[in-house]
């Protein structure tokens, strides 16, 4: 009884997201795609053999080319409110 609770606790571990849908491997990273709005990441399963594109969700860059651009809009809005 005591194995079957061990087991039972480490499967409660959360899962990596990196690892395979599939086979539940880790997978290793091929390619990295930002040009859009998403940071997508193309990983491949050597135990499947397949492929899988993730979505990270917004790029960094353009997270800060956004707060750049809010900063920019208000300190302009300041500079024309004291002249």
């Amino acid at each position: 009884m005591k194995f079957l609770w061990v087991n039972l606790f480490r499967s409660r571990k959360p899962r990596s997201p990196t690892a395979c849908p599939t086979c539940h491997q880790e997978m290793a990273f091929v390619e990295k795609y930002t040009m859009g709005r998403d940071d997508i990441r193309t990983y491949r399963c050597n135990r499947c053999d397949k492929t899988h594109d993730i979505d990270f969700g917004i790029a960094m860059w353009k997270t800060m080319s956004d707060a750049n651009r809010e900063l920019r809009e208000v300190e302009s809005r300041n500079a024309t409110q004291k002249s």
